[in-house]
């Protein structure tokens, strides 16, 4: 199941630096190689390795900012 990327900063992010953290409301099934698209039903745009890095609240999400794609936590 592929991992969608629909925000353009992170979907940026991925594809200009390789890495891209993002935050997932639920628990992805899948984890190890997989591949990114854009859209629902898009084609691939990307072969993506994907790993839970940890259950977070959002003071513990700082460190990962400068490879999100974003600029701070409110954007």
């Amino acid at each position: 199941m592929p991992i969608i990327f629909m925000n353009e900063k992170a979907r940026k992010q991925l594809l200009e630096n390789g890495i891209a953290y993002t935050l997932r409301q639920h628990a992805r099934k899948t984890k190890g190689k997989d591949w990114a698209t854009d859209k629902r039903g898009g084609k691939k745009i990307a072969d993506v390795y994907i790993k839970l890095e940890r259950r977070a609240s959002i003071c513990d999400l700082m460190p990962f900012i400068g490879q999100s794609g974003f600029n701070s936590l409110d954007e």
